[in-house]
């Protein structure tokens, strides 16, 4: 890889991804990137994503933040913390992140076929009554900006116009309802009856204002799609040091929502 590397010319880097890294570091970032892409590697190619920024020794950024990417050279100036500043070599760091990982990894049955989809889950065409759980978290109305907030890994991943992806999420109460109408009345198609729906919701929280997100799908599930049941819910309440923002919007709790799909009677959910 060393001759690629010195072959990299940064000219035509854009200035705000060179501002985040060494030159060096960057150099091989981009050679292992596109190597990694060129031959479908995704487990590492995600490995080294997961490394990109953050002011910990293992990372290759500058001192950054671990959520949205931006340096932080306020809390880290560059006379008082020089060895943040240094050439980081990536293979070594990328090695203990891929040992990290398998340190925690899944016990998986090898008889359980499996299947990966890439797919807009309002157009998801399950067959009728065919699974039995689906877990999943959609996106926090209005609360984060996920395109922008992953702007750094989607550039080395070929994606120069991030914004256009958070364009495409929901920003009011009533776009959220509707995409969450068309996602829960696909889920509902496709489980069995006795199944399970298991959401995780963040609540919005704007100003003074709270939006009861989890509540908006309750009501949707049980009173407009029919056929759920809402078993449990679980609240967590995130610590600030974790809670992105946007626009003054954070998250400050998180809802686990159990729903159990009965037979429909009424539009209501008949216990099974």
């Amino acid at each position: 890889m060393k001759p690629l590397v010195k072959k990299v010319e940064l000219n035509k880097i854009p200035k705000w991804i060179k501002t985040f890294f060494h030159p060096k570091t960057l150099r091989e970032i981009l050679v292992l990137t596109k190597l990694l892409r060129q031959n479908k590697e995704h487990f590492l190619l995600a490995c080294l994503l997961g490394i990109l920024h953050h002011q910990r020794p293992g990372f290759l950024s500058y001192p950054a933040s671990h959520l949205v990417p931006y340096l932080r050279t306020c809390k880290f100036p560059r006379e008082k913390f020089p060895e943040l500043y240094e050439y980081r070599t990536v293979a070594p760091r990328l090695q203990k992140k891929v040992q990290r990982v398998y340190r925690r990894f899944p016990d998986i049955t090898p008889g359980i076929p499996r299947e990966c989809k890439l797919k807009d889950t309002t157009n998801l065409n399950l067959p009728k009554e065919s699974i039995d759980v689906v877990i999943t978290s959609p996106p926090y109305m209005n609360a984060l900006d996920y395109a922008r907030d992953n702007r750094l890994r989607l550039w080395f991943l070929g994606v120069t116009e991030y914004r256009r992806y958070d364009k495409k999420a929901p920003n009011n109460c009533q776009k959220f309802l509707n995409l969450m109408e068309q996602c829960l009345g696909n889920i509902q198609y496709g489980l069995r009856s006795g199944g399970r729906c298991i959401l995780v919701i963040g609540e919005v929280n704007r100003t003074r204002k709270s939006i009861n997100t989890a509540q908006l799908i309750i009501d949707l599930a049980l009173n407009k799609i029919g056929g759920f049941k809402c078993e449990e819910i679980i609240e967590d309440t995130i610590p600030d040091i974790r809670r992105a923002r946007k626009n003054g919007a954070c998250t400050k709790r998180e809802w686990i929502v159990v729903f159990r799909k009965g037979k429909k009677q009424n539009g209501k959910a008949k216990s099974a």
